[in-house]
């Protein structure tokens, strides 16, 4: 029951430091789909030191799902530049390739393909594992993106690198027939990538709780 724990954070929040005052709220917000108020309390927590990994990995998120991944472009560079956990360089990288796709920017997408590739990377070789669903949009992005790029041969190898690890899931499904029919006219397959990225990370507090 998120609005009741909102409810006692608020009649207690004497008794956590401020810093640890504003991160809890965050995180109720966040759990309960408000991410613009969410996004508020991290930044005010953000005030009293560096957030920990779980709330960068949820800040990150609120941002994509506020829409504000254009605003936040230099905050996820940062969060690139010193992340070391794979669930950090994941969202980070898919704040990257809502920018790409809606500036438009081919260099902004090759380098959310680097980094979403480096988060996958991590994922492999850590101790820390990351969620199925954050590797699955990962590689369903970056299959995306190699096709946006013309890149056919790394499109497929992303499609079935998605498919080992959920072949069941809908969108990889997805994936796999639109990489697999040469047949769609060019604004169809426009509409059809853009429908596959759409809403790509959702709030997971269990995934975020344990990454």
């Amino acid at each position: 029951n998120w609005p009741q724990a909102l409810a006692i954070l608020r009649r207690n929040q004497d008794c956590f430091t401020p810093r640890d005052a504003s991160s809890n709220r965050a995180r109720v917000w966040a759990y309960i789909e408000q991410p613009a108020v969410a996004l508020a309390f991290f930044d005010d927590a953000a005030r009293f030191g560096t957030l920990c990994p779980v709330d960068q990995q949820m800040y990150l998120t609120c941002v994509v799902l506020a829409g504000r991944s254009q605003e936040f472009l230099e905050r996820a560079r940062e969060i690139l530049r010193g992340a070391t956990e794979p669930r950090e360089v994941l969202v980070a990288a898919e704040v990257l390739f809502k920018v790409a796709a809606e500036s438009e920017s081919i260099d902004v997408l090759r380098e959310a393909i680097r980094a979403a590739e480096r988060g996958l990377v991590l994922a492999e070789q850590g101790d820390a594992s990351a969620p199925v669903h954050d590797l699955v949009s990962a590689r369903v992005n970056v299959a995306l993106a190699y096709d946006l790029l013309n890149q056919s041969e790394q499109a497929h190898r992303e499609c079935a690198a998605a498919l080992e690890i959920a072949p069941d899931d809908h969108k990889v499904l997805a994936l796999q027939c639109y990489l697999n029919n040469p047949e769609f006219p060019p604004g169809q397959k426009q509409s059809y990538r853009n429908r596959l990225q759409r809403s790509t990370y959702l709030l997971d507090p269990q995934a975020a709780r344990h990454s």
